[in-house]
């Protein structure tokens, strides 16, 4: 008896207490349960499509076949970039590579100018130039298919230096700081291989010098592509994600750098580390 009497009494005074919580939140825009709930002023902020006038006309190429290979499904990566450091950002494009059908077992894919990155200078006006020719980041003739970029000051110099990760080797574009880069990929010895997705760079040791992470997707090349879909003439599909890929490369690449040089490799449960 003496417990119900005790559960009356609370009952009674959280009563009190939310009823005199009401009348003291009268007029706030919300208040217990929903009800009288006010709608919340109008969030008016708009954007404009204003691609045409930005003067940046990168159209990514993916190339696609009939052998519908994995890698022509995915898209490319973009990062934002103050190169020159002019205080304005850039905008850099990663783009993938031309491929034929079918493609010989060991082929490595090469860009071409129409499947080379792109790098847009800002105006400061709205408007962007495209400067990659004289950059030097297209990638024509080295670079393989496109998949991300990172963007880090890896050799402290003050410039933002460029990494892209594609399907059969990556790149690493040194920003000399008068509006050109240099590919230190072998120097640096962070082309990787296989297919690389992401990367970041960051300083995981505190040496005060920029580390790199690289990941990966599946275990794939042309000669190991599996065929989904109807086995006819022209019924061949995409895998979709639900398929088992019996490759799966659950790699992820760590390269810690010394200003310019990594040496020495271990691997440990699928990280790769370069010292």
């Amino acid at each position: 008896m003496r417990y119900r009497s005790v559960a009356v009494a609370i009952a009674i005074f959280l009563g009190a207490t939310i009823g005199d919580a009401r009348d003291t939140l009268k007029g706030v825009p919300y208040d217990f349960g929903g009800q009288g709930r006010q709608a919340p002023p109008p969030f008016d902020v708009r954007f404009a499509d204003v691609t045409k006038e930005s003067g940046i006309d990168f159209k990514h190429e993916s190339s696609p076949t009939p052998q519908k290979y994995l890698i022509e499904t995915m898209g490319g990566g973009v990062a934002v970039l103050d190169f020159d450091n002019d205080g304005w950002l850039d905008v850099f494009f990663t783009n993938g590579a031309p491929l034929s059908a079918p493609m010989a077992a060991d082929a490595r894919p090469l860009k071409s100018d129409r499947f080379a990155n792109r790098l847009y200078r800002n105006n400061h006006d709205g408007t962007f130039a495209d400067v990659t020719r004289a950059a030097r980041v297209d990638g024509v003739g080295t670079g393989g298919y496109g998949m991300g970029v990172a963007i880090g000051d890896y050799d402290n110099d003050g410039f933002d230096d460029v990494y892209v990760t594609a399907y059969d080797r990556n790149t690493l574009y040194r920003n000399d700081g008068h509006g050109h880069f240099a590919d230190v990929t072998a120097r640096a010895g962070v082309a990787a291989g296989g297919w690389s997705v992401s990367a970041a760079f960051f300083d995981y040791d505190n040496d005060g010098s920029l580390d790199l992470i690289v990941t990966r997707y599946v275990e794939w090349s042309f000669a190991r592509d599996d065929y989904c879909g109807a086995r006819r003439p022209g019924y061949r599909e995409y895998c979709h994600r639900h398929h088992r890929w019996p490759h799966i490369a659950n790699t992820t690449q760590v390269l810690t750098t010394r200003v310019w040089f990594l040496s020495g490799i271990w691997r440990n449960r699928g990280i790769w580390c370069w010292r």
